[in-house]
């Protein structure tokens, strides 16, 4: 297992808090290293996982233009009320059809606007071009009359992407959520 190849599995978990078996590639070698664990739900990051991927994130910042990924991540901002302020409408109303075209007609303009903060970022940090297409899709799936891809944590929803995006720029920039006031 090379730094370059953990990395990326790594703050995968370092994101998501628990991320699923499929989306890693290397869960043997990093439970092996005393890296990761693996539950039935998913693998986390141990307190050595945790300590790897700091120094490993460090000595990428070192290595990348974070000027590029800070302008991004500053364009993210603007639309990230929009987008809270839309979930949060959409987890109190009846969840009709009407709310919920009403809802995903919202969400695509939010994410359109967010899509060239993306690509932005992707050119210094490649993960961040997964975001968009992966944002479309829940848009699909809501727009097809899945509603449960606006909000729903257990799915690929359009919040759980739009938050772990959001939590990759801080955990990227090494940027505080409570000290920044970005919730």
């Amino acid at each position: 297992m090379t730094a370059d190849s953990s990395f990326g599995d790594l703050h995968r978990a370092r994101i998501r808090g628990l991320a699923r078996v499929e989306d890693m590639t290397d869960v043997d070698g990093l439970v092996e290293a005393s890296l990761l664990l693996v539950t039935e739900r998913g693998c986390m990051l141990t307190p050595a996982g945790l300590e790897r991927h700091e120094q490993l994130l460090v000595a990428w910042r070192d290595a990348v233009d974070l000027e590029m990924i800070a302008t991004a991540y500053e364009r993210f901002l603007t639309v990230n009320q929009p987008m809270k302020d839309t979930c949060a409408g959409w987890q109190s109303v009846s969840a009709d059809a009407e709310a919920l075209f009403l809802t995903v007609d919202s969400l695509s303009g939010i994410v359109q606007r967010v899509k060239p903060a993306l690509r932005r970022a992707a050119q210094t940090a490649p993960r961040f071009g997964t975001y968009a297409p992966r944002l479309d899709a829940a848009l699909d799936a809501a727009a097809g009359g899945d509603g449960r891809f606006v909000t729903d944590p257990r799915v690929d929803s359009l919040h759980s992407i739009w938050f772990e995006c959001h939590e990759d720029f801080l955990v990227t920039l090494g940027r505080d959520r409570e000290e920044e006031g970005s919730f």
